[in-house]
């Protein structure tokens, strides 16, 4: 009796695409073997997918390519999601930190007697920090109104290969 020659695959991926990734891989025949759980400090939570492969699959060039661009299309969707939050984040930290320079020199105002300055700087960096978080939920609204279709594209796209794939692979 001839023993099953198996690849297997090790992936790292943040926590809210793991099914997106288990779902794809299956797609290009690989089987879901087990998940890690971890949290990393810098990006959130992640997850380590582990997977295997019959070695002897047919067509595994052609299921390789289509599996490399799947990656690809995936990588892309989480560098647009990250760029959303980060471009919402900097214009409100922007804002806050305007804000905190203006109530700084409310300060310098009052301890020179500028008190009628003293005041309108305190009140304008109040202002600047009151609409710190609302300026981000906006910016963030309106970034997501401008990648949402290239993110729906790209699962379009994801689920073309995923269906390329499964005509590639044998039957069961």
């Amino acid at each position: 009796m001839e023993e099953k020659q198996y690849d297997y695959k090790k992936i790292t991926v943040e926590r809210k695409y793991a099914p997106n990734y288990i779902d794809g891989y299956e797609g290009f025949g690989w089987e879901l073997k087990g998940i890690s759980y971890h949290k990393d400090r810098f990006d959130g939570a992640k997850v380590t997918l582990k997977f295997r492969r019959s070695a002897q699959i047919p067509n595994k060039s052609e299921l390789s390519e289509l599996q490399r661009r799947f990656e690809f299309k995936m990588k892309e969707i989480s560098h647009m999601n990250k760029a959303r939050n980060f471009l919402a984040a900097a214009v409100a930290y922007v804002i806050g930190v305007a804000g905190t320079v203006l109530l700084l020199g409310s300060i310098l105002a009052f301890v020179l007697s500028f008190g009628v300055v003293a005041v309108a700087l305190v009140v304008m960096g109040l202002i600047g920090w009151l609409i710190a978080y609302p300026s981000y939920k906006n910016a963030r609204k309106r970034k997501t109104a401008e990648i949402s279709p290239s993110i729906t594209q790209r699962f379009k796209e994801i689920n073309r290969l995923k269906k390329n794939a499964g005509q590639l692979l044998p039957l069961v």
